[in-house]
């Protein structure tokens, strides 16, 4: 006989995963405010285009600006996809 205590899956919300299709299929962003294992988490819900769309052109206009600051850019933005997959993952 083991001790182990199952752990409950991940579920995911319906209504959350609704407003994430719409902002990729229509050309809409709007603020969202959630609450994660009891913090608030609040942004901007945009399409994935538009988010990399912007991502890659704060990288350009660092790399334009100074070579290192672009490598911290792509160091964060790696930390900040890093952490939007593991709060989602969560939902």
């Amino acid at each position: 006989m083991t001790d182990e205590v199952p752990v409950p899956s991940a579920q995911h919300d319906w209504f959350i995963q609704s407003l994430v299709n719409v902002s990729n299929v229509a050309p809409l962003s709007f603020g969202v405010t959630l609450q994660v294992s009891g913090l608030l988490v609040s942004g901007y819900l945009v399409s994935g285009k538009a988010y990399f769309e912007a991502v890659g052109q704060q990288i350009i206009r660092g790399v334009a600006q100074n070579a290192a600051l672009a490598v911290v850019l792509v160091m964060l933005v790696g930390c900040a996809l890093l952490g939007v997959f593991v709060m989602l993952s969560r939902l």
